[in-house]
């Protein structure tokens, strides 16, 4: 499945690496793409599984925050 966030506290090129790198951590997501504000990835967990990942992953990374995980079609 595809999915979706907003992220806040995104301003340059490191602030995207940081993202990706630590979001390609997670064992459950693929294919990671982010840009300014916004990620997309691939996953076939759960969304509340999920949400949990993403939870701990922005925990880690105090500045910034992710908002409206959805799936896409």
């Amino acid at each position: 499945m595809n999915y979706h966030i907003k992220i806040q506290g995104m301003h340059c090129h490191g602030c995207k690496n940081l993202i990706k790198l630590s979001l390609e951590e997670l064992q459950a997501v693929q294919n990671i793409n982010v840009k300014e504000g916004e990620a997309k990835f691939e996953s076939n967990a759960q969304p509340a599984d999920l949400k949990l990942s993403l939870d701990h992953v922005f925990r880690e990374l105090p500045g910034y925050f992710y908002t409206n995980l959805e799936r896409m079609s």
